[in-house]
């Protein structure tokens, strides 16, 4: 089957699927950072993140920026 997320307002597709339609090139699409909870896909780094696990009006919530390593941060 693999693994699939459902972004906000969008229909449920395969990872690669959504790499394939964002035009993410294919040496770059298995090194790529993948949040999962168990077994279930959390959020892909330049995707973004599950519906069910988005943070929710009023409640905490957390951040996560993903840097290359040689990169700066702000």
């Amino acid at each position: 089957v693999g693994d699939a997320l459902k972004l906000p307002n969008r229909p449920t597709k395969s990872v690669k699927k959504l790499m394939m339609e964002k035009k993410i090139p294919a040496y770059l699409r298995d090194h790529l950072p993948v949040l999962a909870q168990g077994e279930r896909v959390a959020a892909v780094a330049l995707l973004g993140a599950d519906q069910d696990f988005l943070a929710q009006p009023g409640r905490p919530a957390r951040y996560i920026n993903v840097t290359k390593e040689n990169e700066d941060h702000a």
